[in-house]
């Protein structure tokens, strides 16, 4: 109860003040990354060799597109390289 005024002092119910990290993670919204490959592309599919499960080549417009709408988190790291590879800097990222 260190640095807590107990309950029936306050006239407030109990709440526990330690949360494990865990779930105050869990508690905050996490931030989701997005990316979007603009006109500029080159099409030289350096992202696409990097990253395969969030780029694809387009043959028809050939560029690069974006597959999904969200990075998954173990795939930051590569889309951030990708972006930093970019020839054209065609690969925006967007942090939310």
């Amino acid at each position: 109860m260190k640095g807590r005024v107990p309950a029936k002092i306050t006239g407030k119910p109990l709440v526990r003040s330690l949360l494990n990290p865990t779930a105050l993670n869990l508690l905050k919204k996490e931030k989701k990354m997005k990316v979007k490959v603009t006109e500029n592309c080159m099409g030289d599919r350096r992202c696409n060799d990097l990253c395969p499960e969030v780029f694809e080549y387009d043959e028809d417009e050939l560029k690069s597109m974006v597959k999904v709408d969200e990075v998954p988190a173990q795939y930051e790291a590569l889309v951030r390289q990708a972006a930093d590879e970019c020839g054209a800097d065609a690969i925006i990222i967007e942090d939310d």
